[in-house]
């Protein structure tokens, strides 16, 4: 199996990739305002005080609306910047995303050097991208490994004590991302929660799903 692990990555990483750069712009649109939709209205969202956010592109779901709605909402808003020589994301506090972000690493945009860091303590939501999830949250990724760095700290147990509870991570997806199994290794942290435009998969060994249609 580990052999072919690997491989098993990135035939599902090329094969969604090339699926989600077909997907039209007003269609993307259209999602993504579904999914927005539906992760303002989880309970973890609303009793969230601070979200760890980050700039969508390449046609991933668009996050600058909830970036939006968090400030309007009146949450503390962070975003990673990519620490690329430590191979880590530092996490910075934001006031205006469409304003003080920069490109940074592969021209995603981030905040400069001086923002003020957001303490991992203080993230209460974290919003994580991803080429594919499966039912269970598993997630796979860009293969830099970022965000499962990201978020085995996040969820150590001494950050989760200073935080007095669990981070909560949900992944943010169009339908077509989400599978019954995606291939993973030990190295690999998974989401609590997968929001799409159809629903809200949870993490648990069932599978069930909740499904949030009016």
């Amino acid at each position: 199996m580990a052999g072919g692990l690997h491989p098993a990555k990135r035939e599902l990483r090329e094969r969604v990739l090339a699926q989600r750069r077909e997907l039209a712009a007003a269609e993307a649109a259209r999602l993504s305002r579904r999914i927005a939709s539906r992760l303002v209205n989880l309970s973890v969202y609303r009793e969230a005080r601070c979200v760890l956010g980050y700039a969508s592109c390449r046609n991933e779901v668009d996050t600058w609306e909830i970036m939006t709605r968090c400030q309007a909402d009146g949450k503390s808003l962070g975003l990673p910047r990519v620490e690329e020589g430590e191979g880590k994301l530092s996490l910075h506090r934001v006031g205006q995303p469409s304003r003080d972000l920069i490109p940074g690493y592969r021209g995603i945009l981030e905040p400069p050097l001086g923002v003020p860091e957001l303490p991992p303590e203080a993230v209460d939501v974290v919003l994580v991208p991803g080429v594919a999830f499966d039912r269970l949250g598993n997630r796979l990724g860009q293969g830099g490994g970022y965000y499962d760095r990201l978020l085995a700290g996040l969820r150590s147990p001494k950050v989760a004590g200073r935080r007095g509870a669990p981070v909560v991570a949900v992944g943010l997806a169009y339908e077509f991302q989400v599978f019954s199994r995606v291939p993973t290794s030990t190295a690999d942290h998974g989401v609590d929660l997968v929001v799409t435009e159809a629903g809200v998969w949870p993490r648990a060994s069932t599978g069930e799903r909740e499904d949030l249609r009016p």
